[in-house]
């Protein structure tokens, strides 16, 4: 299931090619983005990159581009590693996230600079930005049509959408292999700086390949004609504030207050459209707070919201293991996986089964798979303590309920204070 259905499961299924005249499944398309990515994002400012260097492309050159368009889509705070390959078509960028011991960073391949089509280079790093920009603020973006449509309606939205005008003589954009029509391409431009109340500079304009130019203008003269600006801006307004409170119920969790951050999502829920991330949350927050039983209805309500997400059957089953209901817990758990073998939390929660009916090898081998998997360890570090602790391992306990206490796990914490131990030095406290 795509992430644009996962939060709209009304929209049309993405089949292309996408016509003009489908405005209220791009409506939607342009109301996840503009949720995801938020109302500031919107720029009706073309981007202006250097001018082409006198001599080859160097990576001086490359690393200043990629500078200012890190600073333009707001990842000036990501970590990169630029990699030539003199091999390959040309211009092309491709994308890997790495991780290392204490962070995550992107390697930004770019296979053999041609000076000659610099603007497909431009534009190449630019969607390659805007997937990572659409990716980490969702979690997840599909590499399939949906994506790509996404991506290109974030390059638009973000002022880059005029990069694409000399990409093809016919204006279609090939994005991860899947082609976004002319007429597509058009109305997302008209879109995007219809929204933005801008215009394009006639000397851009003019760069356009004839069939764009064309479906642009229609585009601009049938948003001149419906408006949907007023309302389309106070809608999001809307969004933009609910996505806010979720923020702060995050912030509030973060800092050990959860009643506050069930308050805040409970006033989300009250002022917009009930969904199954909302739920999930909901119970996840009551489910830190130990509430296990107020829980389960939350979890339960956001399983048959979507009934394809993996998420609240996890959590689920976890909250179910902590009613002492370990059989269908550990199922609801393995129920998750079946549908997502990549949730890390999953293995997670299999580790905490096997650890509460202490078979201690069982429970590692799912703990290491977890940590294997995902940056966001601090629980499961945690859980993965408290079962070195029942096997009285000191050494192994006290080095993982640290590391989850140093990535910010308030039970670890509040465990090793009991404990007699400060999470940073390696002795226990006298007395």
């Amino acid at each position: 299931m795509g992430l644009l259905s996962f939060l709209f499961p009304s929209l049309k299924p993405a089949v292309p090619p996408v016509e003009p005249h489908e405005a209220d499944w791009l409506d939607d398309c342009f109301r996840w983005t503009v949720e995801t990515l938020g109302l500031n994002s919107l720029k009706s400012d073309a981007f202006n990159f250097e001018e082409a260097p006198q001599g080859p492309i160097t990576r001086e050159w490359l690393e200043k581009l990629l500078s200012k368009l890190q600073r333009h889509v707001g990842l000036h705070q990501s970590d990169f590693l630029l990699e030539l390959d003199e091999q390959g078509s040309p211009n092309q960028v491709g994308v890997i996230k790495m991780r290392s011991p204490d962070r995550y960073y992107y390697r930004l391949k770019i296979r053999n600079p041609q000076k000659t089509f610099l603007n497909d280079l431009v534009l190449n790093m630019a969607l390659a930005l805007c997937r990572i920009l659409l990716a980490e603020k969702a979690e997840i973006l599909e590499d399939d049509y949906e994506g790509s449509l996404l991506t290109y309606i974030a390059l638009c939205y973000l002022g880059l959408g005029h990069l694409s005008f000399t990409q093809q003589s016919e204006g279609i954009l090939h994005l991860n292999g899947h082609e976004i029509t002319t007429e597509t391409q058009a109305y997302i431009l008209g879109y995007a700086h219809w929204l933005a109340n801008g215009s394009l500079p006639s000397s851009t304009e003019a760069k356009m390949p004839q069939k764009l130019k064309k479906g642009f203008q229609q585009s601009l003269r049938f948003f001149r004609k419906k408006r949907p600006h007023k309302r389309f801006l106070s809608q999001h307004k809307e969004l933009d504030d609910c996505r806010q409170m979720i923020n702060n119920g995050w912030t509030f969790y973060r800092n050990g207050q959860i009643p506050q951050a069930i308050k805040q999502i409970r006033q989300v829920i009250e002022r917009s459209e009930q969904t199954a991330f909302l739920r999930n949350t909901l119970g996840y927050f009551k489910l830190r707070a130990k509430h296990f039983l107020n829980s389960v209805h939350d979890f339960e309500t956001a399983q048959k919201l979507d009934p394809n997400w993996a998420d609240p059957l996890n959590n689920l089953g976890f909250a179910e293991m902590m009613l002492h209901n370990l059989k269908s817990g550990h199922k609801l758990i393995q129920d998750s996986l079946d549908m997502d073998p990549e949730n890390s939390y999953g293995y997670r929660n299999l580790g905490v089964y096997h650890a509460i009916r202490h078979n201690f090898r069982e429970a590692a081998d799912n703990f290491e798979k977890a940590l294997f998997m995902d940056g966001k360890t601090e629980l499961t570090h945690y859980f993965y303590g408290l079962a070195y602790l029942a096997k009285q391992d000191w050494k192994e306990a006290l080095f993982h309920l640290r590391k989850s206490a140093n990535m910010g796990e308030m039970e670890a914490a509040i465990k090793l204070r009991k404990l007699g131990f400060s999470d940073d030095t390696p002795h226990r406290k006298a007395g």
